[in-house]
């Protein structure tokens, strides 16, 4: 990533897409009403919690990525749901960096995917699966990030938040390691 110094990645919520101006664009979009219309997309209702994220090079927005989230086919009571990349733009002069951006989304949406339970991605003609690796353990299993966290408060002389905090790092921390992100073949996802 080292293509990518001095380009900073932003995530947009709802909220902020609101507020946002969008004053200096890169000559890539017809007009910004368009983006803001875009963006506010993958926010459309209170299912689809999607992710919109923008590259910016000294406050230019050189490239956005809007991400939906899907539904998918019930079964039974269950919900599963995917990302799909609906929408994306790169500045022509940064086109060189469009693979390293991908893969900086595509890693976090992978871990969102494990914490929210989504198992697919879509993105550019391909579909990813989102699953844990058989047989792989983690390196760091829970109960070390509490041992380092009790470590941690007997340091600060406050053991009670050093367990907190080792277990929340274990939790957090913990369902990531192990799991891969397989390009599947074929257009269909179920």
């Amino acid at each position: 990533m080292e293509a990518m110094k001095g380009i900073d990645c932003k995530n947009f919520s709802k909220r902020r897409i609101e507020k946002e101006a969008f004053a200096d664009i890169a000559d890539m979009i017809s007009s910004k009403e368009i983006l803001k219309e875009q963006m506010l997309g993958a926010f459309s209702d209170s299912e689809n919690k999607g992710r919109v994220y923008a590259f910016y090079k000294k406050k230019k927005m050189i490239a956005y990525y809007i991400i939906y989230n899907v539904p998918l086919e019930n079964d039974g009571n269950e919900k599963k749901r995917r990302y799909e990349l609906r929408y994306h733009e790169i500045a022509e002069a940064y086109a060189f960096l469009k693979e390293e951006m991908e893969k900086l989304i595509l890693l976090e949406l992978k871990e969102l995917g494990l914490l929210y339970g989504i198992k697919h991605i879509v993105f550019d003609d391909k579909i990813y699966e989102i699953r844990k690796e058989k047989g792989k353990k983690s390196s760091f299993p829970p109960f070390v990030f509490a041992i380092m966290g009790i470590a941690y408060g007997i340091l600060i002389d406050n053991i009670g938040f050093g367990l907190v905090l080792g277990v929340s790092l274990g939790i957090m921390f913990y369902p990531s390691s192990g799991s891969v992100l397989e390009e599947k073949e074929g257009k269909k996802c179920h």
